[in-house]
């Protein structure tokens, strides 16, 4: 059996856990630098969806942003 899920706002995943993280900006990043999943405070500040890392790295201070994990977090998979 197969099943597609058309996900939103993945960003969360990361929230679980990382509590400090809440009314923050999370943004998700592909492979190759673009954002593929933004929170509603990256929205706020302007950030599109494919927008390039080096366009919104300046954000970074002003914005408190953080890396996120990779992957999928361990208790999330199953």
């Amino acid at each position: 059996m197969y099943a597609m899920v058309d996900g939103n706002n993945f960003y969360s995943c990361e929230r679980v856990f990382r509590p400090d993280l809440p009314n923050r900006p999370v943004i998700i990043l592909s492979n190759d630098g673009c954002a593929i999943a933004r929170s509603n405070e990256d929205k706020v500040l302007g950030v599109r969806m494919g927008h390039p890392w080096h366009e919104i790295r300046q954000m970074e201070k002003e914005a408190s942003l953080q890396g996120a994990e990779t992957g999928v977090p361990g208790g999330l998979q199953n």
